[in-house]
């Protein structure tokens, strides 16, 4: 383990314990096989996985599955496109910046299109 894993946290003394006087920070030698898959869940990719985790490789094979998956959904959002298109939609999605759909839907959501206001 190393020191950016785990270290030693100093104690205050108390009237209670005066024997132990530092407690491990960060030890994860007791990761539960069910501790993992619950923080698999959560992530988006293996490397997120603390050291513990990465023994079972039924937890790993998921987390590898569920970024390829995440990755193939992608780029089917753009099959169909022009490579010059594609490139420019999936840079505007990292940026957030909207669709000329998505611009043209949250201009035009407004009571005047409903008829509610009718006078």
């Amino acid at each position: 383990m190393t020191v950016a894993d785990s270290f030693k946290g100093a104690r205050r003394l108390s009237a209670r314990n005066d024997e132990v006087l530092s407690f491990d920070v960060g030890d994860d030698s007791a990761k539960s096989m069910e501790y993992c898959q619950n923080l698999a869940k959560t992530l988006s990719s293996a490397s997120q996985l603390p050291k513990a985790c990465e023994k079972y490789p039924s937890v790993v094979q998921g987390l590898e599955k569920k970024s390829a998956d995440q990755k193939s959904q992608l780029n089917k959002a753009f099959t169909g496109m022009s490579p010059g298109q594609a490139q420019r939609a999936k840079a505007n999605r990292l940026k957030g910046v909207e669709t000329q759909a998505q611009f043209q839907r949250r201009m035009t959501r407004s009571h005047r299109m409903s008829g509610s206001h009718r006078a």
